[in-house]
């Protein structure tokens, strides 16, 4: 028996319903969005409706909190002097187990660079780039391999726990639970200005690093293949890495309409 000529083409709908606090993510993959305050229903409609023309005060906040992708206005700076750097740092992990002896994993792959004072470098990159590895080498909360870290002009690399509780004074990991480090009647940017506070800031949004940091340091593989002033990677990034984060970003074209309207 022969197979009819005619194809039967059957449509399978699939439904999904996404759970975000994220709105990039939302302007991405949603047709229709309903906003939740409380466990109350405060607004629900397309999305166009919902994220171009939002009615509740509570959607219209919560749009607003979005990072934007683009560099606030902010006059030049001058940096003081270095105070942190690393010099060729290099740190590899020895894998365990029947199938990964003998298989390392490098962290950092020889990586240089400085912060200076008062100066904000953001540390970009998507997870197992090496940016958190290399944050913990510089506050020596890791020791690494081979190469240097040096903090205020003193090679903090290799001396003994003890020996760091002196310049434990002027280096300090704030984890991602800020309220267990700072206390949240301070504003951060004012007792940076203040006291001229440098700071290694970790991120993988590349939205957040635009707004606060003066210079990013693109990671990838345990190696640094980008560094330059932050309105310079975002108006032309150079590295094809660079190039596929922004593309990656949530909402990059719904955050780009709306920078271009604010504007």
């Amino acid at each position: 028996m022969a197979w009819p000529e005619t194809v039967l083409a059957i449509e399978k709908l699939i439904h999904a319903l996404a759970i975000a606090r994220e709105f990039g993510v939302v302007a991405d993959i949603a047709d229709h969005v309903a906003v939740l305050q409380r466990g109350a229903l405060v607004e629900s409609g397309t999305r166009a409706e919902v994220l171009e023309r939002p009615s509740h005060p509570y959607t219209q906040a919560l749009i607003a909190a979005v990072p934007k992708l683009l560099v606030p206005s902010r006059p030049r700076q001058t940096f003081g002097k270095v105070m942190l750097e690393s010099i060729e740092a290099r740190k590899a992990y020895q894998a365990h187990g029947m199938f990964g002896r003998g298989r390392a994993t490098v962290a950092l792959d020889g990586v240089s660079v400085t912060l200076r004072r008062g100066e904000t470098l953001g540390l970009v990159g998507e997870s197992g780039s090496g940016k958190s590895t290399l944050a913990r080498a510089m506050t020596r909360l890791l020791t690494i391999d081979s190469g240097d870290i040096v903090l205020d002009g003193d090679d903090i690399t290799r001396i003994p726990a003890r020996l760091m509780r002196t310049h434990r004074q002027k280096i300090q990991m704030i984890f991602q639970d800020p309220y267990a480090s700072l206390d949240p009647r301070q504003r951060v940017a004012d007792i940076k200005t203040k006291l001229q506070l440098s700071k290694l800031f970790v991120t993988h949004d590349l939205r957040v690093a635009l707004q606060i940091c003066d210079r990013i340091a693109v990671m990838r593989h345990g190696a640094i293949v980008e560094l330059d002033e932050t309105a310079t990677i975002h108006a032309a990034p150079k590295h094809p890495y660079t190039r596929a984060l922004f593309d990656a970003v949530p909402g990059a074209a719904w955050s780009h309409a709306m920078a271009t309207a604010a504007s």
